[in-house]
């Protein structure tokens, strides 16, 4: 919540950046300078204790946890177009339940090329090793960690013609799963999408966005039925500013989704992409974020997983290095074609004290509960954090 801190040269400035972003001079890293680029080292190390390890409803396991994430990014200083790169790990390791330690690590590359009065090209590739979140709900009930590799790209234009604005994009994201149990949710996925907004002031523009989506898997699901899928997105939105108090970008519309195998019927509903930031003083951010899509599902009889997830988010600059924040949320899971029903609500509060330009302490207390339709797939886990970041 608040353990994560971006370098100086990648956070915001004036009064529409949040208490998070904002940049503060006295405490931001100022990186090691390499000609055009300058690169930020980080470390961060962090102790936890877990009343609940794996997310399960009966036979609860409390443990320590062990956090250390290293951190590499780098980024160019040029006048007009830009690049950077980041490489990163997070090495988890348990006191007691040795099996549930996991080595993820990845690399990403990004940049955008300023073409002048031909628009701007941007893009993003990234390559990492994950382990699967306990607490989702596709992981695994046992206790080997769910391990897979993914390799993402994503590619965009964008050009304005006056006050229309557009914007292109495609995306290529694949996952593979080293464990047989998970090799269900090995999959592709690929998507296009397209934007086209109309400026009607220079704090409000509307927009219309048509998404195609593919999703491939690799093997069939539990039941031997092919859940490859196309799926349509018709979205209707609003960008608008009211006198750096208020910004907010929603989009409203709908979704149908249509499956190789006659077996499953087509997909209707509600697609939901939207976040707000207020700002009621210079100290305090006040952020709320909905989404509504479709998420790959490795449940038997399942043809996909139906995800709402609502948040809100209050962070307050207490002092000008001491910065605390809470978050509750709430998620639902609707698994298609089964009468599954997964609902999450979560709950937590942190401190980060800011000690100088290469330090800084957190502290933080999460608490999630789940109910399910479904037997023994509910949990209650709270998790109590403390760490040190150090950077350059």
């Amino acid at each position: 919540m608040l353990a994560a801190s971006a370098p100086g040269h990648a956070q915001s400035v004036g009064r529409t950046a949040g208490v998070l972003d904002r940049q503060r001079p006295d405490y931001d890293a100022t990186g090691v300078p390499l000609g055009g680029f300058r690169l930020y080292p980080s470390v961060t190390l962090s102790q936890s204790y877990n009343d609940n390890v794996f997310a399960t409803e009966r036979n609860t396991r409390g443990d320590f946890v062990t956090v250390l994430q290293p951190q590499l990014l780098l980024s160019s200083n040029w006048s007009r177009h830009s690049l950077g790169a980041t490489a990163y790990g997070r090495f988890t390791r348990y006191w007691e339940n040795e099996v549930a330690d996991t080595d993820e690590y990845g690399a990403s590359l990004n940049g955008s090329l300023d073409l002048a009065s031909m628009g701007t090209a941007s893009g993003f590739a990234s390559y990492g090793r994950g382990a699967q979140a306990r607490t989702d709900p596709e992981a695994p009930a046992n206790s080997r960690p769910s391990l897979f590799d993914r390799q993402y790209l994503q590619l965009s234009y964008d050009k304005a013609f006056n006050r229309l604005l557009t914007r292109a994009e495609i995306e290529y994201d694949r996952y593979g799963f080293e464990n047989a149990a998970d090799r269900m949710l090995d999959r592709t996925e690929m998507s296009a999408a397209v934007q086209l907004g109309y400026q009607l002031s220079p704090r409000i523009a509307l927009f219309l966005r048509p998404v195609y989506r593919d999703r491939h898997y690799e093997e069939p699901g539990g039941n031997g039925v092919s859940r490859d899928s196309e799926e349509y997105n018709l979205l209707v939105g609003v960008n608008f500013e009211v006198a750096s108090l208020l910004i907010v970008n929603l989009s409203v519309g709908g979704l149908y989704a249509t499956f190789d195998d006659p077996a499953y019927s087509d997909l209707t509903g509600v697609a939901i992409n939207g976040s707000a930031r207020w700002f009621p003083t210079e100290r305090l951010t006040v952020t709320a974020s909905a989404r509504r899509s479709t998420q790959a599902t490795q449940q038997t009889l399942a043809s996909t997983r139906l995800n709402t997830t609502v948040q809100l988010a209050v962070d307050y600059e207490l002092y000008r290095n001491v910065l605390v924040g809470s978050q509750v949320s709430f998620r639902e899971d609707e698994f298609a074609g089964t009468p599954r029903t997964d609902k999450t609500w979560g709950a937590g509060v942190g401190l980060r004290y800011l000690i100088n330009r290469t330090m800084a302490a957190y502290t933080e207390v999460g608490t999630l509960h789940r109910t399910s339709t479904a037997a023994n797939a509910g949990f209650d886990q709270t998790v109590v954090t403390v760490g040190l970041r150090l950077q350059l």
